[in-house]
């Protein structure tokens, strides 16, 4: 990790250590993806990537929509749903 990335993710495990809650936000190519992997293989977590985009809803946040084998419209949940 570059140094800027290593004092990110000292603080990123002092926040979780008090039970704050982490929002990385940057632009793209910056390493908050590979810094959350690092994050999370330190203290032995599970990730998934969801990625959010300019004009996203809050129903896409929590559902998304798709068909059955049938063809019918269904919602299911995000992995952020999944998660919580």
């Amino acid at each position: 990790l570059a140094r800027s990335q290593q004092k990110a993710l000292t603080e990123m495990v002092q926040n979780h250590a008090v039970g704050a809650d982490i929002c990385l936000v940057g632009d793209r190519g910056t390493g908050k993806s590979s810094l959350v992997r690092t994050f999370a293989a330190a203290l032995g977590y599970r990730t998934c990537t969801m990625f959010c985009y300019r004009d996203m809803t809050s129903r896409d946040l929590l559902q998304r929509r798709t068909t059955d084998e049938r063809g019918n419209t269904i919602w299911q949940n995000s992995p952020l749903l999944d998660a919580a």
